[in-house]
């Protein structure tokens, strides 16, 4: 039967040269399991680190991994790529050149008989913190990327790569990590009691985690950086798995 599966928080393009060879090889084996034209990859947000595109200029560190994506959509796998806080500037290239489909807000699937919520999950707990909704009116505003586009992409990519560095540094920092971790856990999980979703999907924490609660399911696929983790539903089954 087909599976569905998810991962999410690769960050590709962060971290040394080593570090990312050793997710990149681990993405290959990942993705050569689940080449099966009926099966489905779900990208949770965040698997680049940084992707801004100009109209005739993409990331070139990204190659790699784009060649590797190449690979699974030849091979006949569906690749649905939801944007996350670190990608969110996603545009035509990906669609375009690589058929794959993106998702700018959250997404709900209805497969083998569930009825899934599946969304990045960041500003989930900041949305009415005044800075966090000025940061992301800014850097979401077509008329910002617009004058963005205007700089050199000598110098606009690297700039997006150093804010990028700055904020994730600033969330591995954050004061009180397992709080942050258990307001996300306790949300899910009130929405799914609230909702008439079966399972609640997120990413953003980097944090795997599989709790199932009257029958609901919450998932967070983890991260490609560390626990190198993902989701997977098959026959009905929605499971937390690490590719070795």
């Amino acid at each position: 039967m087909a599976a569905i599966y998810f991962i999410s928080d690769a960050h590709f393009g962060a971290g040394p040269s080593d570090t990312e060879q050793k997710k990149l090889e681990l993405l290959k084996g990942f993705f050569h399991h689940i080449s099966m034209p009926q099966n489905r990859l779900v990208i949770v947000g965040d698997f680049f680190d940084v992707w801004f595109e100009y109209k005739n200029a993409i990331p070139n560190d990204c190659f790699p991994v784009l060649r590797t994506l190449a690979d699974l959509t030849d091979a006949g796998v569906k690749i649905d790529f939801l944007t996350g806080n670190h990608d969110c500037w996603v545009d035509q290239f990906l669609p375009d050149v690589m058929g794959i489909a993106i998702h700018y807000h959250p997404i709900v699937l209805n497969e083998q008989g569930k009825h899934i919520y599946i969304g990045h999950g960041h500003g989930l707990l900041g949305q009415k913190k005044l800075g966090d909704k000025l940061l992301k009116s800014i850097i979401e505003s077509p008329i910002n990327i617009f004058l963005y586009r205007l700089l050199s992409p000598d110098i606009g990519l690297p700039l997006a790569r150093k804010m990028s560095q700055k904020s994730r540094q600033h969330g591995e920092k954050r004061n009180n990590q397992e709080v942050f971790f258990k307001h996300y856990e306790d949300f899910a999980l009130r929405t799914l009691a609230e909702s008439d979703y079966d399972a609640l999907i997120f990413g953003h924490t980097h944090t795997p985690m599989l709790r199932t609660v009257a029958g609901k399911t919450y998932l967070n696929t983890g991260d490609w950086i560390h626990h190198f983790s993902y989701g997977k539903l098959e026959n009905g089954e929605l499971t937390l798995n690490y590719w070795k």
